[in-house]
């Protein structure tokens, strides 16, 4: 790459002799997603969305989808820190994005994973818990609490998913962290005892 791009963010394939990685243009210019096989040490594909992305800045975050067709990059912009997403599918054919699936949200880019059937779940600043489509961009529904409300009382600071896909792990600012079914997608259980913040989570399932 050139001194005039800069390389933001990576994530493996399914393959793991291929990765994929974002590749930004100096003040955002463009974004380039790159699939690179690292056996052949070559680019087998590359998309480029040729807008800026946020407030001139790099994108910071990069997941696929379980089939590899949705390739996710986020950022947060740095005029109000809301998180901003472009989705990617990876099977078009075009070399130049035009239209790609864009998201905004209340949240940090890191507190997001990818689900099944193409979709995400992503902890907002407001203690709520959205699924969206990677399909198209939008929101369907949220994880509620028994109270109805929020899933959480504070911001959601971390989403962890289980290996089977089965339960999802959030912490919260409240001092919690509550257990998703995934299936049901409903509240198992809540976890207190924290004094402060809960950060990060651990689920090893």
């Amino acid at each position: 790459m050139g001194t005039e791009e800069t390389c933001s963010a990576l994530c493996v394939m399914s393959d793991p002799d291929k990765v994929v990685f974002a590749r930004s243009e100096k003040f955002g210019n463009a974004t380039h997603v790159i699939v690179w096989d690292l056996l052949g040490n070559q680019a087998l594909k590359e998309v480029k969305y040729d807008a800026p992305v946020g407030n001139n800045d790099y994108v910071n975050f990069l997941k696929l989808s379980h089939n590899d067709r949705y390739c996710v990059l986020g950022f947060n912009n740095s005029f109000d820190n809301h998180a901003e997403f472009v989705v990617f599918d990876m099977n078009q054919t075009q070399h130049e994005v035009t239209d790609p699936c864009l998201l905004r949200l209340d949240a940090n880019t890191d507190c997001t994973v990818i689900l099944p059937r193409d979709e995400a779940v992503t902890g907002l600043r407001n203690g709520d818990l959205v699924v969206w489509s990677l399909r198209t961009g939008q929101p369907s529904r949220q994880l509620l609490s028994g109270t109805g409300v929020h899933a959480h009382n504070k911001e959601v600071k971390a989403v962890v998913l289980s290996e089977d896909n089965r339960y999802l792990v959030s912490a919260s600012a409240d001092g919690t962290l509550k257990v998703w079914d995934m299936q049901t997608e409903r509240q198992l259980s809540t976890l207190r005892g924290h004094k402060d913040e809960v950060r990060t989570g651990i689920l090893t399932i």
